[in-house]
């Protein structure tokens, strides 16, 4: 072998040896200033709940502020747009409640596109809703409102929290399973709903559990559970697939999400942070309060790219009906 071709393999071996020495110290000095975490939506949501609840016990373990910005407006187009654009190192992320993740996809000429330019990083909780409805609708049950839908399309409305939202979504997919049709109203967040849903001024929305006290206070009704198994603290409440509606649930998943190309090694470190978190009582006792919330077990970011992706799929026949518009 000649000498010249013996400089050129031993300059590509310490350039592979740099690249890789490289990579690994960034991984190991991860993280060496400030960790942003983007909230999509505004203060006071289950999101920025989260988002607060991860950085007071990600802070102490990373040895670096971690900061929440709240983003809220456009259907969450402006947060993941700055998800989409930052610098894949770990040092700008986002709370993602499924299928908000997907509502990008369906704007045009957003730049970006919201089921592949994020990296899943950790599974955090899921939250299941409460179908309720107006107290003043002659109605006893799931059926019995699925028929009065039936008898006049269009003419009752929907509460959602902002169109492209998972509430919004779920609402649509309500419509669609039941055969249904409804006008939709988006809010600005699920707290300014309650109050027009008990006064009858919108018909009927899904809920977190904690409505259950207006029920109980005979201020709207409570038709139904949207999950596959009845909620341990509020056994009273039949889900809607028992109710009728077969197959239905409509469980908004939390989790954390980073650009896409952020190294796997820095995906794995915030994630092992992430699972210490989820997995103290301290962080889902800040939840108990809510109603209807699991904490998600320990997991990877592969479970994490699953939830994603199952989520995705669930949603593939909605987006064909075109039932669901963001423009």
């Amino acid at each position: 072998m000649s000498g010249k071709v013996k400089r050129g393999l031993l300059f590509w071996v310490l350039a592979i040896f740099t690249l890789m020495s490289n990579g690994l110290a960034s991984a190991q000095s991860f993280p060496s200033r400030p960790i942003t975490i983007i909230v999509p939506l505004p203060p006071g949501t289950v999101a920025d709940l989260v988002a607060r609840a991860l950085a007071d016990e990600l802070s102490p373990i990373f040895m670096q502020p971690v900061i929440v910005e709240n983003r809220p407006s456009a259907s969450q187009i402006v947060a993941s747009s700055l998800l989409a654009r930052a610098a894949p190192n770990g040092y700008t992320l986002m709370i993602s409640a499924m299928p908000n993740v997907i509502a990008p996809s369906l704007l045009k000429a957003q730049g970006f596109n919201g089921n592949t330019d994020f990296a899943a990083v950790s599974h955090i909780l899921w939250i299941t809703t409460v179908m309720c409805v107006s107290n003043s609708l002659p109605v006893a049950n799931l059926r019995d409102f699925i028929a009065l839908l039936k008898t006049s399309p269009g003419k009752y409305m929907y509460a959602s929290a902002g169109v492209g939202t998972p509430m919004h979504m779920y609402l649509e997919m309500f419509n669609y399973m039941a055969q249904t049709q409804s006008v939709h109203v988006p809010y600005k967040s699920f707290q300014m709903i309650i109050p027009d849903v008990t006064s009858g001024e919108v018909t009927y929305s899904f809920l977190p559990m904690s409505a259950i006290q207006f029920a109980k206070a005979g201020k709207l009704k409570v038709l139904g559970a949207a999950g596959l198994k009845r909620d341990p603290s509020y056994p009273e409440i039949p889900t809607m697939d028992e109710e009728g509606l077969k197959g239905f649930e409509a469980p908004i998943h939390y989790l954390v999400t980073a650009p896409k190309g952020t190294p796997p090694d820095i995906v794995s470190n915030i994630n092992n942070a992430v699972n210490t978190v989820i997995a103290r009582e301290s962080f889902g006792s800040r939840f108990k309060a809510l109603g209807g919330i699991t904490i998600a077990p320990p997991s990877t970011p592969q479970h994490a790219s699953e939830v994603l992706k199952r989520e995705d799929e669930r949603f593939t026949a909605l987006l064909r009906s075109g039932r669901i518009s963001m423009d």
